[in-house]
């Protein structure tokens, strides 16, 4: 029974440090909202209203495409679904690579 407990946990373990490893990774990508002042987010925003409501179509197309992964189209509501780094890096004109995140 000592021999099964023993790679029991052993095998735990090696568990919790890939899982630690995986979450390590995690926060050295996450981006934290506070680093967005708020004028960035209203210029951008202004800018963006106008360029995908004026702008020329494949600015438009390319737009939609970078930042928005599915639209579902319910009775009551709409969600558009996609990644906030997409978002995030359109704002400020980051290069850096930021991995796939959660959606809005």
């Amino acid at each position: 029974m000592d021999d099964i407990l023993r790679e029991r946990i052993a095998a735990l373990k090696i568990d919790r440090e890939r899982i630690q490893a995986s979450l390590d990774r995690a926060r050295t990508h996450a981006v934290p909202a506070s680093d967005i002042p708020p004028a960035v987010v209203e210029e951008f925003g202004r800018m963006m209203r106008e360029n995908i409501t004026s702008g020329d179509i494949p600015f438009r197309k390319a737009y939609i495409q970078a930042v928005v992964d599915q639209v579902e189209v319910g009775d009551r509501d709409v969600k558009i679904i996609g990644c906030k780094t997409a978002i995030h890096q359109a704002m400020t004109g980051s290069k850096k690579f930021l991995a796939r995140c959660s959606q809005f």
